[in-house]
């Protein structure tokens, strides 16, 4: 769906005609698998194991819902983030926006999914919805995974004790702010955590060949390319596993191999090249602040603009509020960074996992009571590992790399867990929701729930107080009273007036924004 509305948007705006064509597209898709889906239905309906499940699942909605109608705590939520949503909704993808507010040219195609589903009832609301969808998903995969595990002979044992281990970093993400906002950071949390887990499936399953072994390795890699839609520093994640995947099959017999690698190709550029046109369009660079195959379009951002948003970027990474001069070229941000990170929760329960991993693995091998069958699933570990690497050389905030900590931790852990001997008959039952139970609690410990807000039960977005600015051109745009978000002000609206902006066409939004003629 991302990479048609990155299609949809070089013509149209975001609207209920997009919406519309998505409800066709899904209501197609049910209607087409009908047969599949009510057989499916018919089996699971009357087993123990569904019911258990959906009782698992309807808490875990309560605790997701309650968090979502909370009011955006993220900054960049009121920033630029729900201001882009608006963009979007309003015009297909606007030349020059960067010039109105460089931080308008972050060219995600997450907040092309806000902005489906910021209609209808939901006009307004999409921050309350967005981000509780994805973790809702992500937890019922970790029940499922769960209910696998404590069956007798898994098929993907380490990759279901991976998926019911990120169920509890799933947990921390409810309740940080990001999930009642549209920053990037939850989907990429989720993103990673997916497709780490269908990595060590398919590490698992030496036997997958033919069509499935296929799929495989196309859900494995387009999921990748469209976490680098969504943020840019995603790339390090997708860099080191597209590859590692791609090499892994390759190595397998499989036929039709060309036939998949087509598929690949199309789907890699169904998604990329519509991505890297509106990034030149926005901003006149593919994939802005780096400016590195920049176009000579008559509006694209004074590379300057672009080179300080870049530092601003790494050095509030390192010590918010810190110059990029006092940062970029010094280690003195490094031991109050630290201080800061271990502060957080679940970096310490993902180290523990790593900890635990390296503990139980010794202690296992000294009471010779773990076989290596697990040394051929390290592989899975190189993804997040180059991720965190390539994280603290640019910009080391906790948030970005959340879900790598996590994936690196638990699939250590599963790793090493792999050869144990697991205890027989109703103790074995007991043992692995016992665990995860007791590392929950903290996190269940941490919950406030949230009363209701004044939007029918929704806490709504703060109200923009703006004022007016009139460019040299003549052309009006609106300010923030105080501080710098916009929130849901009128177009144009931007918290860094400039004198010299002009628009490309007079009285005309959709066309842009360049620099006034003589404004360099």
């Amino acid at each position: 769906m991302i990479g048609l509305l990155q299609i949809w948007h070089l013509a149209l705006p975001v609207d209920g005609r997009a919406a519309a064509l998505a409800a066709v597209l899904g209501a197609a898709g049910l209607i087409w698998n009908r047969r599949a889906i009510l057989d499916d239905l018919r089996l699971r309906i009357g087993q123990r194991r569904t019911w258990a499940a959906l009782a698992g699942l309807l808490p875990a909605a309560i605790l997701l819902s309650n968090r979502a109608i909370s009011a955006p705590a993220i900054h960049d939520t009121g920033l630029y983030h729900v201001p882009t949503v608006r963009w979007i909704e309003a015009y297909p993808v606007v030349p020059g926006l960067g010039n109105l507010h460089d931080r308008l040219a972050f060219n995600s195609a997450y907040l092309l999914y806000a902005a489906l589903l910021d209609q209808g009832f939901w006009d307004g609301r999409a921050q309350h919805l967005a981000g509780g969808l994805l973790l809702l998903a992500l937890f019922a995969q970790g029940i499922v995974s769960l209910g696998r595990l404590l069956r007798r002979d898994p098929a993907h044992r380490a990759a279901d004790g991976f998926g019911a281990l990120i169920g509890i970093a799933m947990l921390q993400q409810a309740l940080l702010p990001d999930i009642a906002s549209l920053s990037p950071d939850l989907p990429i949390f989720a993103l990673t955590a997916v497709l780490t887990g269908q990595f060590l499936a398919f590490l698992e399953w030496r036997d997958g060949q033919g069509r499935e072994a296929n799929f495989a390795i196309f859900a494995l890699v387009v999921p990748a390319l469209i976490g680098v839609t969504v943020k840019l520093s995603f790339a390090a994640f997708a860099g080191a596993l597209i590859p590692l995947t791609l090499a892994v099959w390759l190595r397998r017999a499989s036929p039709e191999r060309r036939k998949t690698l087509a598929w690949i190709g199309g789907a890699a550029a169904l998604i990329l090249v519509p991505w890297l046109a509106r990034g030149v369009i926005l901003s006149g660079y593919p994939a802005y602040p780096i400016t590195a195959g920049a176009l000579p379009v008559a509006w694209r951002v004074p590379e300057a603009t672009a080179i300080s948003q870049s530092d601003w970027i790494r050095s509030w990474a390192r010590q918010p509020e810190a110059r990029p001069e006092d940062t970029l070229n010094s280690w003195d941000w490094l031991r109050p960074w630290l201080d800061r990170l271990l502060l957080m929760y679940d970096v310490g329960a993902a180290l523990c996992f790593a900890c635990a991993a390296g503990v139980i693995l010794l202690a296992g091998r000294v009471l010779r009571r773990v076989r290596p069958t697990g040394h051929g699933l390290w592989p899975v570990l190189l993804p997040p590992a180059v991720s965190l690497i390539a994280w603290f050389f640019t910009a080391p905030a906790y948030r970005f790399a959340s879900g790598s900590i996590a994936a690196l931790g638990a699939g250590s852990l599963v790793i090493a867990l792999h050869g144990w001997r697991r205890p027989a008959g109703r103790r074995r039952a007991w043992i692995v929701p016992a665990l995860l139970a007791a590392l929950c609690l903290p996190l269940i410990a941490g919950f406030r729930w949230t009363g209701p807000g004044a939007d029918g039960g929704f806490h709504p977005l703060p109200p923009a107080d703006v004022q007016t600015f009139t460019t040299a051109s003549g052309l009006v745009v609106y300010t923030p009273r105080e501080g710098d978000q916009c929130w849901d002000a009128p177009l144009p609206c931007t918290p860094y007036p400039d004198a010299g902006l002009c628009l490309r066409q007079a009285e005309t939004l959709q066309y842009g924004f360049v620099r006034c003629p003589g404004e360099g």
